[in-house]
């Protein structure tokens, strides 16, 4: 019994060591036991759906989307099948659909479950693969989209349900256009889109976007399923014509729809009206492009970025209509469409005389089109390659035939061993290669796969990349250019995108080179000129693009769009926004002739002046000078003296110490000479009417009650500046020339008439009362009577002042520069000279050329008389205007 046993044990203990991994003769043996993968045998049914023509139109066929792609997919099968990667199984091609609806993709893959189809390629669209994605998770069945952008097939969790694809989504299609219209600087554009997701739903992506690339929606139309008649389309565009500032169309349509707008415009003859810009590629494909080479000149195509394969272009230049699986369904048609000629009997027979000689040769350009994107086919036969391979690698190895031998107690030997996968067995099959298709997926729902044939293949994989082509048409020769002008790229890992996106115009191209000349393309309103602000539109879709521009005043700076005025004493800058001051236009003492001549006036008439206070000073006890009244002289003199110091005020720069001091100086230098004067004229007026009816003195004649009342006249001028600088202090204002292009500084207290009469209140006042009194005196004793030279100087200065009050206050200083300062250095020169001269010459002179005291000569003017014998030598220097009898020898 213990015989039976033995073998029994042995193989238990065999099968508990490989269910448990292998840890009994350890990792190494398990390991190379999972590498040694069992060969099986069998074909996987492989179908493909393709748009290869419409239902009506069954004597054309699309050459680029249809038979290229279906092209690519036969190839990839046969590589697949010729590298052996799926270890002796093979993919079977059995048969391939033309679909362009969701209706008939939804009735080809109920057909394909039912006939017991394993895996499927397509459909083209993302409406059709949509639908169709239903149904493949319904029925489990592996499904790879070779053209189907839409974004929802990428979302986390949904994954397993739709299809997967070897596409990106049209989340990074979008964000390129819209990083390449902000590029562009376009920042007015009109969308029109097809029905369906890959148009209608795009374009609501887009334009919700739009807003934050700094662009904005003149108008959106969307062309109906089934409203595709031609006056729809032209609907479209007269609505796109009647913005009149719209340059620029963004279109997600279909090649169909695509082809219809361009008819139309080149029905109106609009060729350069609008600057087209395709989303998913137009000027590339020959069914939009041909009949519309004049209108397609300058659009701009986006596409994924194409690398053209090598080995399918050699293959695919080889083929012949001769003995082709689908030449009933395709291929004859495209053979006969791209040579112009039927082959056999086929329905092209009335279309084409000509029968082709099957010597025909594919070319580049002729049946082959680059532009055509048949690496996104192959890598879908790829992709599903690999998930079948990675399925048979994890069921069909020898340690899975290890623990089968274990189980079923039975050996096989190594030479015969099958791998048990049954190709035919779909429910089984299809779950797990769907499960392995989940993990080649990007996070975007992308697969991650690379050419069998080439594993540097999959770097390419890693990179998302757009490009923007430009077509171009010459009229005259007839040829057509597709130029590269810009390229976006992304990196992505498995399960990131990288933030860091490289966009360039590529800077050889002719669009490069012209985009900067061509500024008012993609704009709603040109940016506002020098001096003008912008008043937005009131629509709040286009507020921030579009706008009427409006002058501000000449005088205004433009600052956050809006008119800010300049102060009086700047000016805009070239650029009207900055407000720049105007240059100061100073007076100084020697800043021009004028300025010159008031100081040497004034320097002489100083001069002048402190010589008769010299002249005084040396004769201080001539009888003359004593007579005069030495005290009361002294004063005129040094009021004089502040008179020729006014123009030096006047010329000397302006500020807040000088204006101060040029309004209180005048008014204080004038009553300084004038009430003195007033006080020796009404001296002299009371002695002599007041001798007439008696021999005494007059009260208040003596020099002290003199000086008394001349310090309070005094004390009130002060009192009077001091009230004016308390209601407004004079400071320096500043004053725009005529011509407005200097500033002149003024003294706030030039331009106050009120304030400055009363300022000068006083010294008028008693200016007017010497000349009263000095024309009342003016018979007094007829030896010498200063009254008369009084009021001589005082006409004379009642004249200066007649002209200087009017002139100073009726003429505008800005029409003359420095005019009042001016106006006030002359009333000061000639005040201060008739004063001088009116008052002090005759004394000089009777000083200097008087008659010896007891000469014979008639009689000597005296200025005193002795009323009583007991007056002062102090009083008879102050008693005026009497005659003595000469002393005779």
């Amino acid at each position: 019994m213990a015989k039976h046993l033995l073998p029994l044990l042995v193989l238990l203990f065999l099968e508990a060591m490989l269910c448990n991994g292998g840890d009994v003769f350890g990792n190494e043996i398990d390991q190379s036991l999972k590498k040694r993968v069992i060969r099986g045998q069998g074909g996987f049914e492989v179908i493909g759906v393709f748009p290869f023509n419409e239902i009506n139109k069954r004597s054309e066929v699309d050459l680029q989307n249809g038979v290229m792609l279906a092209e690519a997919m036969r190839f990839a099968i046969q590589q697949v099948n010729k590298l052996d990667i799926l270890h002796g199984y093979k993919f079977n091609l059995t048969s391939m659909f033309n679909c362009l609806t969701e209706f008939c993709v939804r009735e080809k893959i109920r057909d394909t479950f039912l006939t017991k189809t394993q895996f499927l390629i397509g459909p083209y669209s993302s409406e059709t693969s949509y639908y169709g994605s239903i149904l493949t998770d319904t029925f489990q069945l592996p499904s790879i989209s070779y053209s189907a952008t839409y974004s929802d097939f990428g979302r986390y969790g949904l994954m397993q349900r739709y299809m997967y694809r070897t596409v990106p989504s049209d989340d990074y299609r979008i964000l390129a256009a819209l990083q390449f219209i902000r590029q562009s600087n376009w920042t007015y554009v009109g969308v029109i889109s097809s029905h369906g997701y890959d148009g209608e739903r795009d374009a609501i992506l887009f334009i919700r976007k739009l807003s934050k690339y700094g662009a904005c929606l003149s108008s959106q139309r969307k062309i109906p399923r089934y409203e595709d008649t031609e006056k729809h389309y032209e609907n479209i565009i007269e609505e796109m014509l009647s913005e009149t500032r719209l340059s620029v169309l963004v279109l997600f349509t279909t090649n169909k729809d695509t082809r219809n707008i361009f008819r139309v415009l080149k029905a109106k003859k609009l060729e350069s009206r609008f600057t087209i810009l395709c989303m998913y590629g137009c000027t590339n494909y020959l069914d939009v492009v041909n009949g519309n080479q004049d209108i397609s000149n300058g659009t701009l195509s986006m596409y994924i970025h194409n690398t053209e394969v090598e080995e399918f272009k050699s293959w695919f230049l080889r083929l012949k209509p001769e003995n082709h699986p689908f030449g009933d369904l395709y291929f004859n048609t495209f053979w006969e469409n791209v040579f112009h000629c039927h082959v056999n009997e086929s329905e092209n027979v009335k279309l084409y005389d000509k029968k082709c000689t099957m010597n025909e040769q594919l070319d580049v350009g002729q049946g082959y089109y680059t532009s055509t994107p048949v690496h996104t086919v192959l890598d879908a036969v790829y992709g599903m390659a690999l998930a079948t391979k990675n399925f048979i690698e994890n069921t069909c190895n020898e340690f899975e035939y290890r623990k089968l031998e274990l189980n079923k107690n039975v050996s096989i030997g190594t030479a015969k061993r099958i791998c048990y996968i049954g190709a035919q067995r779909i429910h089984k099959n299809s779950k797990h290669v769907r499960d392995e298709l989940l993990k080649l997926v990007y996070k975007d729902g992308t697969l991650r796969i690379s050419d069998p044939g080439n594993p540097n293949d999959g770097s390419r994989k890693s990179t998302i990349q757009y490009d923007i082509s430009r077509y171009s048409y010459d009229k005259t020769t007839g040829q057509s250019n597709i130029e590269p002008v810009w390229t976006w790229k992304v990196q992505r890992d498995e399960n990131t995108t990288s933030a860091e996106v490289e966009k360039k115009f590529l800077a050889k191209s002719e669009w490069f080179m012209r985009r900067h000349s061509a500024q008012n393309v993609g704009v709603c309103s040109m940016p506002c000129g020098i001096g003008q602000y912008m008043e937005h539109d009131q629509n709040y879709v286009r507020n921030k693009c579009c706008w009427t521009c409006r002058k501000c005043p000449t005088d205004h700076i433009v600052v956050n769009n809006t008119c800010i005025e300049c102060k009086n004493t700047e000016f805009p800058d070239e650029q009207h926004t900055r407000c720049l001051s105007l240059p100061i236009k100073a007076i100084t003492w020697g800043s021009n002739v004028i300025s010159i001549i008031f100081v040497l006036f004034s320097v002489v008439g100083l001069f002048l002046t402190i010589c008769v206070a010299l002249i005084f000073s040396k004769n201080n006890d001539n009888r003359i000078v004593r007579a005069s009244g030495r005290d009361l002289c002294y004063t005129i003199m040094f009021g004089i003296c502040m008179i020729f110091v006014c123009p030096f005020l006047f010329l000397t720069e302006t500020n807040k110490a000088s204006c101060i001091i040029r309004g209180a100086l005048p008014g204080f230098a004038f009553l300084t000479c004038y009430a003195p004067l007033f006080l020796k004229t009404n001296r002299i007026y009371r002695i002599f009417f007041s001798a007439r009816v008696s021999v005494s003195r007059p009260s208040l004649v003596s020099s002290q009650s003199q000086f008394a009342a001349l310090f309070g006249v005094l004390a009130v001028q002060i009192i009077l500046s001091i009230v004016w600088f308390t209601s407004q202090i004079p400071i320096p204002e500043s004053q725009v020339s005529k011509s407005g292009n200097y500033v002149t500084i003024h003294c706030s207290s030039d331009a106050n008439p009120v304030l400055m009469i009363l300022n000068l209140s006083l010294s008028v006042l008693f200016m007017i009362c010497c000349t009263v009194l000095a024309f009342k005196t003016r018979r007094f004793p007829k030896n010498y009577n200063e009254a008369k030279y009084i009021g001589l100087t005082l006409y004379i200065t009642c004249v200066v002042w007649s002209l200087f009050l009017p002139i100073f206050f009726l003429t505008r200083s800005v029409d003359y520069d420095f005019l009042r300062e001016y106006l006030m250095c002359i009333v000061c020169i000639l005040i201060g000279f008739v004063t001088l001269f009116g008052m002090f010459g005759p004394k000089i002179i009777m000083i200097y050329h008087a008659p010896p005291q007891g000469s014979s000569q008639g009689s000597l003017p005296t200025w005193y008389i002795t009323n009583s014998r007991d007056e002062t030598e102090h009083d008879r220097e102050n008693t005026a205007f009497t005659t003595i009898t000469p002393e005779r020898s």
